[in-house]
């Protein structure tokens, strides 16, 4: 049944249904009359070719430089924003500020988990989330249920609650790291010199 629903509420079968209600209505008012029933399906035609399917291209390129992957992602989540929720929109934008935030760091964490979850996130799992459900009409996404009664629209939102939750923990992780490091050198300086307090004693 889901492609069924996904022709009906695809933005082809809206602009052709127009077209053919122009016709139907010319037909009523008495402008046409021969071949009515000819020219009402084609009218329905010409407006369901003329909307091509469109295609999201939210793709981000794999081999960028960090100094590029914000620019990149600051032109997903604008492409995105005009369909997709405010509130979708704000986790993007909450999600794209902690990875850039964490980019400087991530050349040095190579190859460890958290390092590799926040790449992923930009890189991959955002595109090709938003790409999935930009790929649905606006009208099936907002309102056909898909799964135990949800939407597109709220199954985004939980994805995007996820990803967003994904991030927020490895870049905790990665700063706990760069703050033990801190507390590391803290205890080194103190073994070494002594605490600060010894340097103002007097014997």
């Amino acid at each position: 049944m889901r492609p069924f629903w996904l022709y009906i509420y695809s933005a082809r079968n809206l602009y052709g249904s127009l077209f053919a209600l122009v016709g139907l209505a010319l037909y009523f008012a008495g402008i046409i009359q021969d071949y009515w029933y000819l020219i009402v399906p084609g009218l329905y035609l010409i407006g369901f070719v003329s909307n091509p399917a469109s295609r999201a291209d939210l793709d981000l390129k794999q081999n960028l430089a960090d100094s590029d992957i914000k620019n990149e992602l600051e032109r997903i989540i604008a492409k995105a924003r005009r369909r997709i929720p405010k509130e979708a929109a704000d986790h993007c934008d909450r999600i794209a500020t902690l990875v850039v935030d964490m980019l400087p760091r991530l050349r040095a964490l190579q190859g460890t988990q958290d390092a590799f979850s926040i790449k992923q996130a930009a890189l991959d799992y955002l595109p090709h989330t938003l790409e999935n459900y930009l790929a649905l009409p606006s009208a099936f996404a907002n309102i056909h249920p898909l799964q135990n009664g949800k939407t597109a629209k709220q199954i985004l939102l939980e994805q995007l609650t996820l990803l967003e939750q994904s991030v927020q923990d490895a870049s905790s992780n990665i700063l706990q790291g760069d703050a033990q490091k801190i507390l590391v050198n803290t205890r080194f300086l103190e073994d070494k010199f002594g605490k600060p307090e010894d340097f103002f004693r007097t014997s």
